[in-house]
């Protein structure tokens, strides 16, 4: 059993609760875990300006906006709810006083924790520059102002928009065999037709071949579309909603590939993609076709040479 927690995770009721109901539904529930087994996480449900009410609930198993719940915890009263309250993710006394008193050790797991034994294909974009294993390629056929920077361990990206379509990418060999591979991004995503993601591809050389890219799409949510050269587009599937902050993940096991998106790097939602081309290599793009400046940011790249590699760890704190 254990407790779930996600960043920033905060939505309201989308009907009415009666006190003895044991299913709610609210607005949005894409930020907040699923708890699966005995796992669980706690929502607060709040109401008044500024609020004058309280429930902390127990959920126990979230299916997209619906969560099962037990009422009434630590020490809070059962209570009817209006639709438009708040129901957030937030941190209580209760989940506190189980990390014990200053100096005591717990564990958490971190998504964003490097990998136990690296593999020399991750980047932590920590280096005075980019590292030599990856090729900077520009597919775009015009060259509008574009800045790269390694700073504070990220690699930071600028492009101003109005020169039209452009798309570039760092690329490096993609092993043979099962792989998985994770990402962690933001992009701010300044107006229609701007991605960044990872992208597979036929060639590390501009001006040539084929290309599948997984990405937040602008107005189109989670997307992975198959591309020749960046010039014509192919079938493409897509889901949810744009986002700034987000993990992404691929993995090929066999001949299958396997796409993914989290918000948090915990809970992930998964879909199969067939694939028009045979990847030799591998990275991370951007695409921006707007006449706004485009920022991106790429915290880590990284690799494992299996198909159901997991990523993050278990890490150890201490309380002061």
């Amino acid at each position: 059993m254990a407790q779930l927690f996600a960043n920033n995770a905060t939505t309201t009721l989308a009907s009415p609760a009666a006190s003895t109901d044991t299913t709610l539904t609210i607005v949005d529930g894409s930020s907040f875990p699923a708890p699966s087994g005995s796992d669980f996480f706690l929502l607060t449900l709040a109401s008044g300006t500024p609020e004058s009410n309280w429930e902390i609930v127990k959920v126990t198993a979230r299916s997209m906006n619906t969560i099962t719940v037990v009422r009434a915890q630590e020490g809070t009263t059962a209570a009817a709810w209006a639709a438009g309250a708040k129901a957030e993710l937030r941190l209580t006394a209760g989940t506190l006083s189980t990390w014990g008193p200053s100096g005591t050790p717990w564990s958490y797991f971190s998504a964003d924790a490097p990998q136990a034994s690296p593999s020399t294909l991750d980047d932590e974009f920590d280096g005075a520059s980019l590292a030599s294993k990856w090729t900077l390629v520009n597919w775009s056929s015009t060259s509008p102002l574009h800045t790269t920077n390694l700073v504070n361990g990220v690699l930071s990206s600028v492009m101003a928009g109005g020169g039209g379509a452009t798309y570039r990418a760092i690329l490096q060999p993609l092993p043979a065999g099962d792989f998985s591979v994770i990402a962690k991004i933001f992009c701010d995503h300044p107006s229609s037709y701007s991605a960044a993601g990872i992208i597979l591809s036929t060639t590390n050389a501009a001006g040539s071949g084929n290309q599948f890219v997984w990405q937040n799409f602008n107005g189109y949510g989670w997307m992975g579309r198959n591309v020749t050269n960046f010039s014509t587009d192919g079938s493409y599937t897509n889901s949810g909603a744009t986002v700034s902050n987000y993990y992404l993940r691929v993995r090929r096991s066999g001949t299958t590939y396997y796409f993914a998106w989290s918000i948090e790097g915990c809970v992930w939602t998964e879909i199969t993609i067939a694939l028009s081309i045979t990847p030799a290599y591998f990275g991370l793009h951007l695409y921006d076709n707007t006449s706004s400046t485009m920022n991106t940011i790429f915290y880590f790249f990284r690799y494992a040479g299996a198909s159901n590699a997991s990523f993050g760890r278990t890490v150890q704190a201490y309380l002061l």
